[in-house]
């Protein structure tokens, strides 16, 4: 078992080829340094655990440290290089941070959703990366968000399970704040993904309120409320805040695991539905209050010049809008006829040039394809995740996903998309996004990356009335009538381009070059 040890003081300790040069932050485990590397002379983070590691479980911190620092995500801060300084562990971060969210924002806090959704959303992608690769955090709270020099949120210091069983090495007040942003499964040692989401619902509601929902300065009754009570409503506290969102909190915050969302950035897009529906509501009501001052008048000495500034309320975080401007609504002195009140909301600001609108982030490996349809209503896309995903360009919910596609292809009218997966090809219908036909035996052999000439297997005619694939073999099929046309040995493919009534050939090509007819 760990033992507890007095912090250090910088620069009389040395860790590998670091020097410490000052303390950065304290939390309840470990003291974070800045260091410098005694030949490169680059700086880095320490993250010095306060315990002494007996030999016996020096092996277990080096198997879970290696773990986490194979962890590659945009938002998690990953661990260059970690070890053991005679009983002492250590882990190397980058030095590419300026402080915590918890020192931006201290305790008692209040923050505007939009705000809150902007930290907790590459957080919540953060958590369910690092779940897929069977890792959890264990201890997500304000101080393990880190802030870089771009404003970027990051995600560190997932809690070992080494030192998650070792209360000794805490004290009493550093067990209270553990346990004020744990679940409660958490509390009963049978942790899960659902437990990160659970806290990460509590530093929601906390950013809301400006204070958690339990608090006690008794470790064991903090403890039974987080397993028992339930929290405070919202709407006491908050009473502008829409049911929605209370009602998303509230599931996030179930006592039972099972009962929560299926993974944290579903609570978190379940939570920016109701941040848009609350700003639409805000917005109508201040519509309507202010323009139910604006009366008809016929007497030009009440007429004048009225300006009622809306502020239009950004809507939740989202990168799809661009923050609100400011709209007015001007009535002119005209004393040839009243003034009439405007019976259509006006238009809403148009996002500038260079907006982000949406990151869609629902593949989990590299994207090799995307494609728009023609009406610009849906993208579909293609993963390394071997996975084809449709999805609304508008409202961003997915319309279809493929489990097993190599390949896809649209019409060239647009109407169709071609799949490839293994030896199986689909041809669908964008309207309906139904398959018209499915065949197998089409693309023996697909996959791979988009850059390997095996892969060029896939090929709409110009005039989209053929299809070529190419794998094992060269396929020709016509796609008027679904029928095959020829077969021809593997290799590379092209159409011809068509001009005026000229004959629609294909080339195969790998040694030699073959030039095949396919409509005369």
């Amino acid at each position: 078992m760990p033992e507890q040890i007095e912090p250090v003081r910088p620069p009389a300790i040395q860790f590998g080829n670091y020097r410490l040069l000052t303390v950065l932050l304290t939390n309840q485990d470990a003291i974070f340094y800045l260091a410098e590397h005694i030949y490169l002379n680059t700086q880095a983070i320490i993250k010095h655990f306060q315990v002494h590691l007996p030999k016996a479980d020096q092996e277990q911190f080096i198997t879970e440290a290696a773990a986490i620092a194979r962890l590659s995500h945009p938002s998690i801060l990953r661990s260059m290089e970690f070890g053991v300084v005679e009983t002492t562990p250590f882990l190397v971060m980058p030095n590419i941070v300026t402080g915590t969210l918890r020192q931006r924002h201290p305790a008692g806090s209040r923050l505007p959703l939009p705000m809150i959704l902007s930290y907790i959303k590459p957080l919540a992608d953060a958590l369910d990366y690092s779940h897929q690769q069977q890792i959890l955090h264990r201890d997500i709270q304000p101080t393990n968000f880190w802030l870089d020099h771009h404003g970027n949120v990051l995600l560190s210091n997932f809690r070992l399970t080494l030192l998650s069983h070792n209360s000794h090495s805490q004290s009493v007040t550093d067990m209270l704040q553990t346990v004020a942003y744990m679940a409660p499964e958490q509390i009963q040692g049978q942790a899960g993904p659902a437990s990160d989401q659970y806290a990460l619902a509590l530093i929601v509601y906390e950013w809301l309120c400006g204070t958690l929902p339990f608090s006690s300065n008794d470790y064991i009754e903090l403890a039974q409320q987080q397993i028992k009570q339930p929290p405070p409503a919202l709407s006491s506290r908050l009473p502008e805040l829409s049911p929605a969102i209370e009602q998303v909190l509230l599931k996030a915050l179930a006592k039972d695991p099972a009962e929560r969302f299926p993974s944290a950035s579903i609570f978190v897009e379940m939570l920016e539905k109701g941040s848009i529906t609350q700003s639409l509501q805000s917005f109508n009501k201040n519509y309507k209050k202010i323009m139910g001052n604006v009366e008809p008048a016929t007497d030009t000495r009440r007429l004048g010049r009225r300006r009622v500034a809306l502020s239009l309320l950004g809507l939740g975080g989202l990168t799809l809008a661009a923050s609100g401007g400011l709209l007015y609504w001007q009535t002119q002195q005209q004393p040839a006829k009243p003034v009439e009140r405007k019976k259509s909301l006006p238009p809403p600001a148009q996002p500038r040039i260079g907006t982000h609108l949406f990151t869609y982030n629902k593949h989990s490996d590299t994207v090799y394809a995307v494609a728009w349809s023609k009406d610009g209503q849906q993208i579909a896309s293609w993963s390394r995740d071997q996975s084809m995903r449709i999805w609304n360009a508008i409202t961003h919910q997915d319309i279809k996903k493929y489990q097993v596609v190599n390949v896809l292809a649209w019409s060239p009218d647009w109407r169709y998309l071609a799949t490839g997966r293994a030896s199986y090809f689909e041809l669908w219908e964008l309207s309906t996004s139904k398959p018209v036909l499915a065949r197998e035996t089409i693309l023996t052999g697909a996959g791979g990356p988009p850059d390997d000439p095996a892969n060029e297997f896939f090929q709409w005619s110009p005039d989209g009335n053929y299809i070529a694939s190419s794998s094992d073999k060269v396929i020709a099929w016509n796609m008027t009538n679904l029928t095959e046309l020829f077969t021809h040995a593997p290799g590379s493919i092209s159409w011809a381009p068509i001009v005026n009534d000229s004959p629609l050939d294909l080339t195969a090509f790998r040694t030699p070059i073959s030039q095949l007819r396919c409509k005369s």
